[in-house]
């Protein structure tokens, strides 16, 4: 199974599960994925993907101040 078929299985059971017990599994996943060798982009975009399937928007992404002159970097 590929990545795009495990999101779509991610979703058709977020479905059955009450909201906070979702919200509580993003949590866990996203713990989860704060090791020493975790790969930050697969991190934002895991953060935009389970944002759209939990909020009622249809689209996410993700901006970052970039600290030298306070200027918005899109990141996912």
């Amino acid at each position: 199974m590929n990545d795009s078929q495990d999101r779509r299985q991610d979703r058709r059971q977020a479905v059955d599960e009450p909201r906070e017990q979702r919200v509580a599994d993003t949590f866990v996943l996203l713990a989860d994925t704060l090791t020493d060798d975790f790969d930050l982009v697969e991190f934002f975009q895991t953060l935009c993907e389970r944002c759209i399937e939990l909020l009622p928007v249809t689209a996410a992404g993700l901006l970052l101040v970039r600290p030298t002159d306070n200027r918005l970097q899109p990141c996912a």
